[in-house]
Parts: C-alpha cells; sequence; structure tokens
C-alpha cells in the first residue's frame, strides 16, 4: 500500500547535494573511543562548513506492520536545534515525498519499503540523502549505502547509515521535475517498538560534498587465519568528487589489537592493508569499521562497515622459507620451510605460480607440524619472479605461503 505524505519534503532540490556508495550491513556498530575525528564531527546548525552540507527537516515514521501502513509526523524539536528551514513545510510541495510498503516478515522482522522522492523545481539538484537514524529501540537500516554523522540526533550510535537517490545519474544530479526511488530494507524490533524511526534527508551547497562519496569494493584476498601473527592483505576503494581523499582508516582492535590501521594508497583509487592478527582473534567474521576522509572536508568524513572473516588453520599454511631467494639453474639443499600444521611422512612441497610448471622439492622431510626440511633444484629456464611456497600434507590438505621465495635471473659465467 502506498502513503503520500501530507507535509512537504520540498528538498528545493534546486542546488542541493548530498552523497552515497557502497552497500553494507554492519552486525552491531560500536562506537570507539578515542577516534581520530570524535572531537571534530559534531551536530551543527543549519549547515556545515566543511562539508557544505545542509539539513531539511527531520520527521518520525511510525509503520503499523499489520496493515502496511505508514505516518510521519516532523520532528519539530530537533528541526528548531538544526535550524531547519521553512522552506520544507506545508504547503510549498505535498507531494514531494511518496513511501510505499511493499511487506513486512514477521519472523525476519524486516520491512521493505520504497522511498520516492521528487523534485518539484525547474533546476537540477545533486546529490540528496536519506539518513535513517539508530535508536536505542534497536532499528536498523539493512541495506545502507554509507554512513555519516552529520547531524546525528539523541540515541543510538553517533553514525547513522543513509541511502543516497540519483546515484546512476551522472554527478548523482537530481534533475528538473525528476523523481527517484530508493529502497529500504529496516529491521523493525519486536512490540511495542514499532514507532518513532527518525529519518532525515540533507543535501550540499553550492556543490558536490567535498567529503568521500563513496566507499566500495572491499575485499579480502587471502585467508586470516586465527593464530597470533597471520597476515593478510585487504583491498578497497573509495571515491569523492574532488580527487583529493587522503585517508582510509580501518577500526578492528579485535584484530588488529591497535584502535586504527592505516590502509596505504595504491594506485587510482585502489588502498591496501596487509592486516596482522596481532591478538590471535578466533575464528569468526567480524564487523569492522572504514573510515574515509578527503584534504577538502573539513571535520567530516565518510563511515562504512566491511566484514572480514578469520579462518581455521585446520590446512597447512607458509609462514616463510629459508633461503627466500635464488638464482635459476641452482640446487638449494636443506631448505627450511617453516608454518603451521604440516603432516608427513609423505607431505610435498612445491614452487607454484600460475601459469608457469610447479617446481617440486626433493628429500622432504616433516621435522614437526611447524617445520620441514627439503631440497629444492631450480630449472635454468624457469621464469624469474615470486612463486608461492605451498605444502601438501599426507593426508590431501594444502596451503600456501603468497609470493615467499623468488627466482633470480642468473649471473653470466666469469671465467
Amino acid at each position: 500500500m502506498k502513503f503520500t505524505s501530507t507535509f512537504s519534503l520540498l528538498l528545493l532540490l534546486v542546488v542541493l547535494t548530498g552523497c552515497s556508495g557502497f552497500t553494507g550491513i554492519p552486525v552491531g556498530p560500536v562506537d570507539v573511543p578515542g577516534e581520530p575525528d570524535e572531537q571534530l564531527i559534531k551536530p551543527v546548525s543549519g549547515k556545515e562548513a566543511g562539508s557544505q552540507r545542509v539539513l531539511w527537516g527531520i520527521w518520525n515514521i511510525s509503520f503499523d506492520v499489520n496493515e502496511l501502513t505508514v505516518e510521519i509526523v516532523p520532528v519539530r524539536d530537533i528541526e528548531a536545534h538544526f535550524d531547519v528551514t521553512s522552506m520544507i513545510t506545508p504547503p510549498a510541495c505535498d507531494d514531494c515525498i511518496e513511501i510505499a510498503v511493499n511487506s513486512f516478515d514477521f519472523v525476519t522482522r524486516i520491512i521493505d519499503v520504497d522511498v520516492t522522492l521528487r523534485n518539484p523545481e525547474g533546476v537540477a539538484g545533486r546529490d540528496v540523502r536519506g539518513i535513517l537514524y539508530t535508536n536505542d529501540y534497536g532499528h536498523e537500516l539493512r541495506n545502507a549505502d554509507e554512513w555519516t554523522k552529520l547531524f546525528d540526533t539523541p540515541g543510538g550510535a553517533t553514525i547513522n547509515p543513509f541511502k543516497a537517490f540519483a546515484k546512476t545519474e551522472t554527478n548523482r544530479i537530481f534533475g528538473a521535475l525528476a523523481e527517484h526511488t530508493e529502497n529500504y530494507l529496516v529491521y523493525i524490533p519486536a512490540p511495542p517498538n514499532y514507532w518513532a524511526i527518525t529519518y532525515a534527508v540533507t543535501a550540499s551547497w553550492p556543490g558536490n560534498c567535498k567529503e568521500p562519496y563513496t566507499i566500495y569494493d572491499f575485499g579480502q584476498d587471502e585467508p586470516l587465519f586465527d593464530y597470533t601473527g597471520a597476515t593478510a592483505w585487504l583491498r578497497i576503494r573509495a571515491d569523492d568528487w574532488q580527487d583529493d581523499i587522503d585517508g582510509i582508516t580501518l577500526v578492528a582492535p579485535e584484530i588488529t589489537g591497535v584502535g586504527f590501521s592505516a590502509f596505504t594508497y595504491d594506485c587510482g583509487n585502489l588502498w591496501l592493508m596487509d592486516i596482522t592478527n596481532t591478538v590471535g582473534a578466533p575464528v569468526g567474521d567480524y564487523s569492522c569499521r572504514v573510515i574515509a576522509s578527503s584534504t577538502g572536508s573539513g571535520e567530516t568524513a565518510l563511515y562504512d562497515y566491511v566484514t572480514i572473516t578469520v579462518s581455521e588453520t585446520s590446512d597447512p599454511f607458509v609462514l616463510w622459507i629459508n633461503p627466500y631467494e635464488y638464482e635459476a639453474g641452482e640446487n638449494l639443499v636443506d631448505v627450511g620451510v617453516t608454518g603451521f600444521n604440516f603432516e608427513g611422512p609423505l607431505a610435498e612441497v612445491k614452487l607454484t605460480k600460475f601459469p608457469y610448471p610447479d617446481i617440486s622439492a626433493t628429500n622432504v622431510s616433516v621435522v614437526d607440524s611447524n617445520t620441514i626440511t627439503c631440497d629444492i633444484n631450480i630449472p635454468f629456464d624457469s621464469h624469474t619472479g615470486f612463486r608461492n611456497v605451498t605444502v601438501i600434507n599426507d593426508g590431501g590438505a594444502s596451503g600456501y605461503g603468497v609470493d615467499l621465495f623468488e627466482i633470480l635471473c642468473p649471473q653470466p659465467y666469469i671465467n
């Protein structure tokens, strides 16, 4: 059933903007004391100078999950606190927001809602955000684009999830007389806490927001094991309109043992991190906060949540090989391989790298679960470069260490 609000959500998209990006679903977001921007990013009145962000309205939304109806009421006290503009109040535009309640699942308690915003003006606007605030009842937006600290309201966490509108348009322009729809999947806690979901619409003026507008393409490209000292590569991308992103930070103290870990810039919009399981975090999925900031964004940042998986080390895993480099054509004796979960007596050791042929070790001896000795004959015609060191246990389980051994070009023979 559709419900059209009787009050105005006139975003006056004439000259306004907001931001968004990657779909992230956090599990139990937690604020971390001492966050670098904790004292910098605060609720502000009307307009935040650093980000060009403007607040255009805050409302309480209440759903009747049996009738699939919705009621929307402006939150006047909070509007007054933030100095919300009066241009969004009736009768300026009484049909600029439409909420369609698609369904409610009584098992998962997820309500599926489409929110449509209409631009009634003859001038295009840009990048509008629709924020659904966290609260003490436990309402959650399960398909957020990103998260923001700006214009935080009392209750819940200090950062809040949002959806961005007109994401498929060039520069996320919300065109004149256009309308755009975003889907919200909202977790509704058990009765009687159906009501008082706080929702706001923000924008930027006079141009696009200065902070990053999207965080995306997070990847954990290799397993992070559950022993102390295990490492794995992480990657992530972020964009902003000004191409001046100056840092991306991971908040994962339950894995790293520290409050903040910095990604390192690689190229384009790609950032990398070699994360270490410093505290020996046990097997499981960890929801971790990511913070992206830009040089020109002043006190603001963009937030998202990513999932890092810690895996069990039941398979063999190689930490080190000694020596770790040698020339093609050489025969290495008593090579030492160290790691975890080695099992003999018929274990195999190989230097591997697609698409090149494997180089198999000989005289393999499993000293204990952490140590193997072997001999390696490197063919003269081997392709130079890095190889994985792969161990195949007696029972067939296999594992490897990435790019641990380097084959060097043979030196010219001098008589």
